[in-house]
């Protein structure tokens, strides 16, 4: 049994590791080795299944495949009915209820064992392969098929919709998708997918634009996050500027762990007869804590109360209720 690695099987796991990143990231726009896939579906379909080999409908992206899936499951369409045009039908919104409620429902037809989202523990069984401390012929198999670089699939019985992979990809310095003026991945198709920070957000945010307005009434946090991200980008001061606010107070709290964390508050020149604080007083202005999610990197701008002095009695209140306010904001670990 190993109980320890070499320098070279040291090296050997970031090789391993930067070619599974490669695959998605560089050879993304080689597209799916069909070879490959299919010598994988056919063992897949014929050792787990007893089927025979199923007709392989290569999609140039998640959209595509889901319509086609509609139109064929659903409507009792042929795979020509489709036509590229309908991708951008689905961008604008066109298509009616009905064909939106069963898109929506095959959309979590997608297999789980089949895409990406393998990619992380079929790289750790490579490894462990390529060390020699393992070798399984049905997961060399398996990972063959991943190999492929299909980004997604679809099964049924006799016929399997592959999706290429996207051919543009745009991720932060934490490697997630992330961009505050455009798509973060497109596919061949044409379809775009829009996120913030790892967080999939509606196109119309960075598309259409948003106004102070729907800021403030906005009570999704992740929305209002990804809000605040996009202003941001604009340029330093953009936030302030948009919501006509003001740095009000700044604390560099050092929690126990050594970790120093940076938490703002931010008021509104205006203020409001109709707003009172959590003390009853009347005609104050709108007020936001600024904190940043330890484990995203995304920034919150939380709405608080105008009676807090400094962000870390903010902080304080904004803790789940069980723990007592005068209890110091500290923490030993973020996990």
């Amino acid at each position: 049994m190993k109980t320890e690695l070499t320098p070279a099987e040291e090296q050997l796991a970031i090789e391993v590791r930067d070619q599974w990143i490669d695959l998605a990231l560089a050879k993304n726009v080689e597209g799916i080795n069909t070879e490959k896939f299919e010598t994988g579906i056919t063992w897949l379909y014929d050792k787990f299944l007893s089927l025979p080999k199923p007709q392989v409908v290569y999609c140039d992206g998640l959209v595509e495949a889901i319509i086609k899936i509609t139109l064929v499951k659903d409507y009792g369409k042929e795979l020509e009915d489709y036509t590229p045009d309908m991708v951008e039908k689905y961008n604008n919104k066109e298509f009616d209820k009905e064909f939106m409620s069963k898109f929506k429902e095959n959309s979590q037809l997608k297999s789980t064992y089949c895409g990406w989202s393998n990619f992380g523990w079929v790289s750790f069984y490579d490894y462990f392969t390529r060390i020699g401390v393992i070798d399984n012929e049905d997961f060399n198999n398996y990972q063959a098929m991943i190999e492929s670089n299909v980004f997604e699939a679809f099964e049924f019985e006799h016929v399997v919709f592959a999706v290429q992979p996207p051919i543009e990809i745009i991720k932060n310095d934490n490697g997630q998708l992330h961009s505050t003026n455009s798509h973060a991945l497109m596919f061949k198709d044409g379809s775009k997918f829009y996120f913030i920070n790892g967080r999939a957000i509606d196109k119309e945010l960075i598309t259409e634009g948003f106004t102070k307005e729907r800021f403030l009434t906005e009570e999704n946090e992740d929305i209002r996050g990804a809000m605040f991200e996009i202003i941001e980008s604009r340029g330093e001061g953009s936030m302030m500027t948009f919501l006509d606010a003001y740095e009000y107070a700044t604390d560099n709290i050092t929690h126990v762990n050594g970790e120093v964390e940076t938490l703002t508050l931010y008021r509104t020149n205006e203020t409001f007869p109709e707003l009172q604080d959590i003390n009853g007083n009347s005609d104050v202005p709108l007020c936001w804590l600024r904190l940043e999610c330890p484990s995203t990197g995304q920034n919150y701008l939380i709405s608080t109360d105008a009676s807090f002095q400094t962000p870390a009695e903010a902080a304080k209140y904004h803790r789940p209720e069980e723990i007592p306010f005068d209890l110091e904001y500290s923490w030993f670990s973020r996990n």
